[in-house]
């Protein structure tokens, strides 16, 4: 029961992270152009969080806001490189637990996956 309590938490958290960048993606698709322009010569820094674009923040306030994110953004990437950490562990430890010929499948169904990706992508086409 302990295990698979585990393994529900573990995949909230990969839940939680892909919200996160399905957020930001869809905030950079939202305020595509219009942030460069805001910013003029300066170095784009990224978008803002979704609607705040759209609601007239002034350039103090994009500064502090910018701020804040830098600020949280060390926190997120030490929980992003956690969670991974976590992922490795759980799926080794999974594995562990598969015959030697589940283990060879598995591994044949995540090559031909990748290949799938990387032929979609036109990585594998020359």
């Amino acid at each position: 029961m302990q295990s698979l309590r585990g393994t529900f938490l573990g995949g909230m958290w990969v839940v939680a992270i892909g919200m996160l960048a399905v957020g930001v993606l869809a905030v950079a698709q939202e305020e595509s152009g219009g942030m460069g322009e805001v910013l003029g010569e300066k170095e784009r820094r990224g978008p803002l969080p979704t609607y705040y674009g759209q609601i007239g923040v002034t350039d103090d306030q994009r500064e502090k806001l910018y701020a804040v994110q830098d600020e949280y953004e060390v926190q997120l990437e030490a929980l992003r490189q956690q969670l991974k950490k976590v992922v490795r562990e759980r799926d080794q430890k999974m594995e562990e637990l598969l015959t030697p010929g589940q283990q060879l499948r598995l591994k044949e169904l995540r090559e031909a996956a990748k290949a799938r990706a990387e032929r979609k992508e036109g990585k594998g086409v020359e």
